[in-house]
């Protein structure tokens, strides 16, 4: 199981290997500090693996690699190293008939590249071809100077969560993760938007309701939360005060678009997985956001409500 984890962070006494005693468990597991790149830049990942050997059946390896990489990443987030253990997919991969040439000709067992856990038979012997490539692109900035002395001289304030959402926007610019990007950019809308009160005759009935808990014989604890949950109701939801941010500085398409989005982060937050297409793809939504954050910090409105 390969897994990266942030510049700087190192296993204490592997090098490159060590055998790590794991209970009740038929076959061997060491972890490995892998080479790094030779051209390894400043602030680059730490490359590791944890590798299992002489297990009875490809079973009972991948049961001991899914707790493995379960424990890993519940000790990362308790030592706070942070960790990113991929998705068990492979990062270059070779076709089968290059695969079964190999086996056939060699005795040789060509494995994908895969980052996260990938289970097999220990024969034939296995064999791994990784791709790396070094590459740069460039964007070259043009007509800035006006749009840039424009917001320079109109002097524009912004409070604090105005400034928070600006952050969150340009720092999900460093994410490569499209689903984290996807979570941030919704995030930045969550921080601008407002709850905004419900109708009167709707608080008064939730006013009613908080009377019924306080007289029952309920345990306190739980008249607490009960007043708590009760009391949320008397402002609209996020979902809806998102919306409405969204729809004062777009269209009625792009609105809708969103809710397709909000949507899927609802999916993401409350499952784990989603299959809508919108949270695999920012881009769409990465467009929206920052018209419609930059609308929103310099007072241009676009009201389509």
């Amino acid at each position: 199981m390969k897994f990266h984890l942030p510049s700087g962070r190192w296993f204490e006494g592997v090098h490159p290997q060590r055998r790590l005693k794991v209970p009740s468990i038929d076959g061997r597991v060491y972890l490995w500090r892998l080479r790094q790149p030779r051209r390894n830049r400043f602030g680059a990942r730490t490359r590791h693996a944890l590798v299992g050997k002489e297990f009875r059946s490809h079973d009972a390896a991948a049961d001991c690699g899914t707790r493995l990489k379960r424990a890993l990443a519940l000790f990362a987030a308790e030592a706070r190293i942070g960790l990113d253990a991929g998705n068990d997919r492979p990062t270059s991969a070779f076709s089968q008939a290059i695969k079964s040439d190999l086996i056939l000709k060699h005795g040789i067992q060509l494995r994908d590249d895969v980052h996260g856990l990938d289970v097999y038979a220990e024969q034939p012997a296995v064999r791994r071809l990784g791709v790396e490539a070094y590459a740069s692109s460039t964007r070259l900035i043009t007509g800035y100077e006006a749009p840039l002395l424009g917001f320079f001289d109109t002097q524009h304030v912004f409070s604090p969560k105005q400034q928070l959402a600006l952050e969150l926007y340009n720092l999900s610019h460093f994410e490569n993760v499209p689903k984290t990007r996807f979570l941030n950019l919704i995030t930045v809308v969550e921080v601008l938007a407002i709850r905004r009160s419900r109708p009167k005759s709707v608080r008064a009935l939730v006013g009613d309701l908080l009377t019924a808990v306080d007289r029952s014989e309920l345990a306190e604890e739980e008249r607490k939360l009960l007043r708590e949950g009760l009391a949320n109701l008397r402002q609209e939801s996020i979902s809806r005060a998102c919306k409405d941010y969204v729809s004062h500085y777009a269209s009625a398409e792009e609105v809708d678009f969103f809710s397709k989005c909000y949507k899927a982060r609802s999916e993401l937050l409350h499952n784990g997985w989603t299959d809508r297409a919108e949270a695999s793809h920012p881009a769409p939504l990465d467009e929206l956001v920052s018209r419609i954050l930059v609308r929103s910090l310099t007072g241009s409105v676009t009201d389509n409500r």
